[in-house]
């Protein structure tokens, strides 16, 4: 399948890249600030937990996830109509492609998840 690149925005494109790589590090950081406010013995099951989902929501992301927040459906849920990202990789999503605005998407999920499950460890 070609991609024709003119659609996009390459500063866009760029940007988004940019801020996706610095957003990444926000997970592990959650992960060791968390170990820093738990007792020495149970450090590296705050980092451990952090990366283990990171790992969980990027699989379930990919799967099912993006579809059911961003697909078209009854206005709470959407369909399982781009599961596996089935058709949606490289539509545009605005001027950036929609499986870079997927990736951003997911790091704040991860976010998301590693604040709420590390403050219950």
């Amino acid at each position: 399948m070609a991609v024709d690149w003119e659609q996009f925005d390459k500063t866009d494109i760029l940007f988004i890249i940019f801020c996706s790589t610095i957003c990444w590090q926000i997970v592990p950081a959650v992960g060791l600030a968390y170990a820093g406010y738990s007792t020495r013995r149970n450090a590296m099951s705050a980092i451990y937990t952090s990366l283990l989902v990171l790992i969980v929501c990027t699989i379930q992301w990919y799967l099912i996830g993006y579809s059911i927040a961003y697909s078209d459906g009854n206005g709470l849920f959407g369909d399982l109509s781009h599961a596996f990202h089935i058709g949606a990789i490289w539509e545009p999503m605005g001027t950036i492609p929609t499986l870079l605005f997927s990736q951003f998407q997911l790091i704040f999920c991860a976010t998301v998840a590693a604040i709420s499950i590390g403050g219950s460890v």
